[in-house]
């Protein structure tokens, strides 16, 4: 267990392939992974065997081609009813070269032959699924099982019908013959297997009406399995109420959020005809209103992609009273600009009309890399190109021989732009002579170990130039510059 540095890869070599590095299954004796953010970094031994070597790059670039890709954390079984929770996957993109790195901008579907599914859509119905990972044009896949769960997608129908014929239940619909399972008359009671209601004292038992009675005084209870619908249907209406809302007609709907306690009581004696609760997701019967959207991102890092799977978008009537969660297809995610940091709008469209925003920050990187115009600039002009803070800077043909820093005479600097927010630090030697500019300049100072370290917080975007020495007396030696956010 080590920390691998910002910009850096770990390759490692073994006498077999029972090892893993960071839960990445080892499929050849050597395997070199890219870190670019600093990352706690574990190599498992998997069975019986011999590490040979363990090679730091910190001066390595991700690669940019992909010969194959491979994966971890995978989910490979859920119910119907659900979406595909990929918030522990893990993609590795693996170059020609066999260099794993993690990438975040991979696409995935979800197919069983007839149906495809992005990872934001509910899977509906049970079955064998192939769930494909996309990059670059490469591709992977793996298994995944959907299988059904009586506490997510069954619709719930009870028939207080007594002359109704009782019907069977499918892979989404659980029936259930009320008086032909269990009459209840002043006593308290249960209906339902999977799914149960509780009943008050009172009266529940078939009339010769063929309806079920519904006495005054009787409730039934229950608990909301899913965000669901519940429509109660009455023979004569109006002896109803569900929650407080008093039945005006022979039907009355009305939807509740998951684990929500439902009350459907007697407001006099009458009959039931049936009651049905039904996934929110399988209702479709209004017409959206109005939408909204959110996203569990709310946090981006400058130049990563905005993953539109991640955008959840409800639906609402006219009077708010009734929504349905909406497919991916279904409505339009406006582009995010992640080049620059700030606060950014996500627009979300449905129908061409309706919309729905919300924000997300993008910040700069928190990672040790810059931006590859950043230069150590020497007294006599020339330059060096710094690949990334957190390594040394160094150029050989002007360091000390007897240190491994970097030696820059007088007129000297270095140059870079920071994000607003940042925080500097600088190591220098024991001479400790140097000026950030606009900053008071460090004459003299020495800590113990021969090193001196100053920190400096930036609140706007900043170009700052640091100055090797304050004046003509002699030249410095830095060891690191590094910056975090």
């Amino acid at each position: 267990i080590f920390t691998a540095p910002a910009g850096s890869t770990v390759t490692v070599d073994f006498y077999n392939t029972n090892y893993s590095i960071n839960g990445i299954e080892a499929t050849s004796t050597s395997m070199t992974v890219y870190f670019k953010a600093q990352t706690a970094v574990t190599i498992l031994a998997t069975g019986s065997n011999y590490l040979h070597t363990i090679v730091i790059n910190k001066k390595a670039k991700a690669e940019t081609t992909v010969s194959s890709l491979a994966y971890l954390g995978e989910v490979d079984a859920i119910n119907a009813g659900e979406s595909l929770d990929v918030s522990n996957l893990k993609v590795f993109a693996v170059s020609n070269h066999g260099v794993y790195y993690e990438i975040t901008n991979y696409d995935i579907t979800i197919s069983n032959g007839n149906n495809t599914y992005s990872i934001s859509d509910i899977i509906p119905t049970a079955g064998n699924y192939i769930v494909t990972i996309s990059y670059n044009g490469v591709n992977t896949t793996y298994d995944l099982t959907v299988v059904n769960s009586a506490s997510v997608n069954y619709i719930y129908v009870f028939d207080f019908n007594s002359t109704d014929t009782e019907e069977a239940d499918t892979a989404t619909t659980k029936n259930y013959q009320v008086p032909a399972d269990l009459t209840i008359q002043n006593t308290t009671g249960t209906i339902g297997d999977d799914f149960i209601i509780d009943v008050s004292a009172g009266k529940l038992a078939a009339s010769t009406n063929g309806y079920t009675q519904f006495t005054t005084g009787t409730t039934l209870t229950f608990v909301a399995p899913y965000d669901c619908e519940v429509t109660l249907v009455s023979y004569q209406g109006q002896q109803a109420s569900m929650n407080g809302v008093m039945t005006t007609s022979t039907t009355l709907t009305q939807q509740y959020v998951s684990g929500t306690t439902i009350v459907v009581a007697s407001t006099g004696d009458g009959w039931l005809t049936s009651l049905t609760i039904s996934p929110i997701d399988q209702v479709s019967s209004f017409s959206i209103a109005s939408i909204t959207a959110t996203s569990t991102i709310t946090e981006l890092a400058v130049g990563d992609s905005f993953d539109t799977s991640t955008v959840t978008v409800r639906g609402y009537d006219n009077s708010l009273t009734y929504y349905k969660k909406l497919s991916s297809n279904e409505y339009s995610v406006s582009s995010v600009d992640t080049s620059t940091a700030g606060q950014k709008t996500v627009t979300v469209t449905y129908n061409n009309t309706l919309q729905s925003s919300f924000n997300i920050t993008v910040v700069s990187e928190i990672s040790n890399i810059i931006d590859s115009n950043a230069v150590i600039r020497f007294g006599d002009d020339s330059t060096n190109n710094i690949a990334s803070f957190g390594e040394k800077v160094t150029d050989t043909t002007k360091k000390n021989p007897n240190a491994s820093n970097c030696q820059m005479v007088y007129g000297g600097y270095i140059e870079f732009t920071v994000a607003a927010g940042a925080s500097i630090e600088i190591y220098v030697n024991y001479s400790a002579d140097f000026q950030v500019e606009g900053k008071s300049a460090v004459k003299g100072l020495t800590s113990e170990l021969g090193q001196s370290k100053f920190t400096y917080t930036f609140n706007s975007e900043t170009t700052v130039k640091i100055y090797c020495d304050t004046d003509s007396s002699g030249d410095n030696y830095f060891y690191t510059i590094s910056i975090t956010y």
